[in-house]
């Protein structure tokens, strides 16, 4: 209490500096993190160009880091308020203290992502560069700097988000030698030969850490490692694989896998040879690593030569892998080639299948359309389904008849695309389903009112609308032709030699 009767008498006479230090120096937090929203009261309350407000915001600018150790986040809403958004100058302040630094970076990354992200998306797509664009990729560039310094755990995650610049972050991790994200961001540019080139120089020095460990629990952790960047130097295999079009391009960066592999596995063999009797405890510890190692490297060189088979042909890796490493005893290989056969020719099964599933669907198909154009069609109605005139009203013109049973006068068909009445109708049909869902999802489920009665009205005529003239004829139309007689038809086309197939009407069924 008494302090706080100090600060309301000092703030009475005006002395706003020394109620700054007295929140500042108290000896209990929960009395300095009141400082907070003291300050943004004070900042509503005195004018900018008073003398008092410049004093008490060069005291904040000068205790900042004492404000960043009491409240981050109340710290960054007092910056925005009091240095209008003067980010980058805070964070220079901070460069004594790397750990606050980035701390304090990353919790404005965290609170403007969109508009970071807005503002890098549309100037690079625009090719301009604003003041506010150069600001947040400095203020990226020394974020990933930090991190690959102080957080090295936390660079993959943060550079794998969207509006993290990939050139720039680039340029971080190689100057400051983070290898695992420099070769994710190659791949990321399309550089896929300097990525994978990375990727084996992390492999290298992974396996001989592994080389080093003669206990299962100690081998499990490089080893883990070490199949971790063996996949991402796959998928860089394959990204590459889907965009080139080059073979010898492509085959390329998968044998170059292969190889680091191979001579990998070969120093193996070496020593392996050479601790075939081991002497002492340590050779013994030696032969135990070695074998766990071969383990791993077989493990993924069968993996590898499998996933190579979607590009590039088995023959071609069966040749080079003679070629290369044929001194090398095969029975080592065995199970590998013969998994990759078994694969070779369960794919060459399933191709030759599908192929004869393929040509049976398509006489099938032949079948049932050379079935189809055999067959008489029936007609239904009597008129063009047209111009609604008597379908022998026209000597001279011929009919066009479809399976669904309408019938018109060439004349009256301004293409042969298909049956006109029963194409507008399924316009139609679709056309009323999307009214139907468009008003449906305005109404909803809600309870019937005066304006859901308009609404439905208001679909009702829409629905009415659609029905076009052509419509409304062809249904009176079809309730007509119901009671149309198909003997007067009947002769009509046996009078010009034309049959549809209409059964004979017997003489006393005439009326």
């Amino acid at each position: 209490p008494y302090i706080e009767v100090l600060i309301y008498l000092r703030e009475q006479n005006k002395e706003y500096n020394k109620c700054f230090d007295t929140f500042i120096n108290a000896r209990e937090k929960a009395t300095n993190v009141k400082i907070f929203p003291w300050l943004e009261r004070i900042q509503r309350e005195l004018p900018e160009t008073s003398e008092e407000y410049k004093q008490l915001k060069t005291s904040i600018y000068d205790r900042l880091e004492r404000l960043l150790t009491l409240d981050l986040n109340s710290t960054q809403d007092l910056v925005d308020i009091w240095f209008k958004h003067k980010h980058e100058e805070v964070i220079e302040k901070f460069k004594a203290q790397p750990l606050l630094q980035l701390e304090y970076i990353m919790r404005i990354l965290k609170d403007k992502n969109n508009e970071i992200s807005k503002v890098l998306k549309e100037e690079s797509m625009e090719g301009k560069e604003s003041e506010e664009y150069k600001r947040y990729q400095r203020i990226l560039k020394l974020s990933v700097e930090l991190l690959c310094d102080h957080k090295p755990q936390e660079v993959m995650s943060n550079i794998k988000k969207k509006w993290f610049p990939t050139q720039i972050c680039l340029e971080a991790c190689k100057k400051k030698g983070h290898r695992e994200a420099e070769a994710y961001l190659l791949k990321k540019t399309g550089a896929f030969t300097e990525s994978l080139n990375v990727y084996l120089e992390i492999m290298a020095k992974v396996e001989e850490k592994m080389r080093g460990e003669s206990t299962k629990t100690n081998f499990h952790t490089p080893s883990a490692e070490f199949k971790k960047y063996f996949e991402c130097a796959m998928k860089v295999c394959k990204k590459h694989a889907k965009i080139t079009r080059n073979e010898e391009s492509e085959q390329g960066l998968w044998f170059t896998l292969l190889d680091s592999l191979y001579d990998m596995w070969l120093r193996l063999y070496k020593i392996k040879a050479e601790l075939a009797k081991p002497e002492s405890r340590e050779d013994q510890d030696k032969k135990n690593s070695v074998n766990m190692e071969a383990g791993i490297l077989n493990e993924c060189i069968k993996f590898l030569l499998t996933s190579m088979m979607a590009s590039v042909s088995f023959p071609t890796i069966l040749r080079q892998v003679t070629e290369k490493y044929g001194q090398l005893e095969i029975e080592s290989f065995k199970d590998m080639f013969t998994t990759m056969l078994q694969s070779y020719f369960y794919q060459e099964k399933i191709l030759e299948t599908a192929k004869n599933i393929l040509g049976t669907n398509v006489i099938k198909q032949f079948r049932e359309l050379s079935f189809i154009k055999t067959q008489g069609t029936f007609l239904k109605l009597s008129r063009c389904s047209r111009c609604e005139k008597d379908i022998t009203s026209k000597e001279e013109t011929e009919i066009v008849t479809y399976t669904c049973g309408h019938a018109y006068h060439s004349e009256c068909l301004t293409t042969r695309v298909g049956c006109y009445v029963c194409v507008y109708q399924e316009h139609k049909n679709v056309s009323l389903a999307q009214i139907i869902n468009k008003k449906a999802d305005k109404t909803g489920s809600k309870p019937s009112s005066p304006e859901d009665s308009k609404r439905k009205k208001d679909a009702k005529e829409e629905k009415k609308e659609v029905l076009t003239d052509l419509q409304r004829r062809t249904i009176m139309k079809n309730k007509r032709d119901v009671y149309l007689n198909r003997l007067k038809v009947h002769e009509h086309m046996k009078a010009k030699s034309f049959y549809f197939g209409f059964d004979t009407v017997d003489d006393d069924n005439k009326d």
